[in-house]
């Protein structure tokens, strides 16, 4: 988990965490995610947990910028 990468996860401020992919499109996944970051306390501070506006094909469209990009 988190704590067991403490020393190397450090960022000064709050964090937006963003989900994409299938798994993050069943309604109360946002609201569970959320729920597991503020349990598990991770050594950085979350600020939202947000879905991406098109979940089902944004990885592939970063995919794609990253080797257009390379």
């Amino acid at each position: 988990g988190f704590v067991d990468h403490e020393t190397s996860a450090r960022i000064d401020k709050p964090i937006d965490v963003f989900m994409a992919g299938g798994t993050s499109c069943p309604a109360g996944f946002e609201e569970m995610v959320t729920q597991l970051f503020e349990e598990e306390k991770p050594p950085f501070a979350v600020n939202k947990v947000k879905r991406c506006k098109d979940p089902l094909f944004a990885v592939a469209e970063g995919c794609l910028i990253a080797a257009e990009t390379s």
